[in-house]
């Protein structure tokens, strides 16, 4: 589902990307730590390191948090 990778150092600083967009970040925790962060946006001129589609990976990592729908209900995501 995802083939992206992780960039390092300034690459994967995400101030600034995307102004007149949205900017989605995907990350992988284990013990409250980051592992992996994935990144994309609606800027064209910004894609990211995150090579698959943000709307259907956001479902899946919804679907696994229980209530999860209905928590977000009120945010403009």
């Amino acid at each position: 589902m995802v083939k992206g990778a992780p960039f390092t150092g300034e690459q994967n600083d995400v101030l600034g990307i995307c102004a007149t967009g949205k900017l989605y970040e995907f990350s992988t925790l284990k013990n409250g730590d980051t592992v992996e962060m994935l990144w994309t946006s609606t800027c064209s001129g910004s894609p990211g390191s995150l090579q698959a589609n943000s709307t259907q990976l956001s479902k899946l990592f919804l679907a696994q948090i229980p209530d999860g729908s209905r928590m977000i209900s009120g945010l403009s995501l």
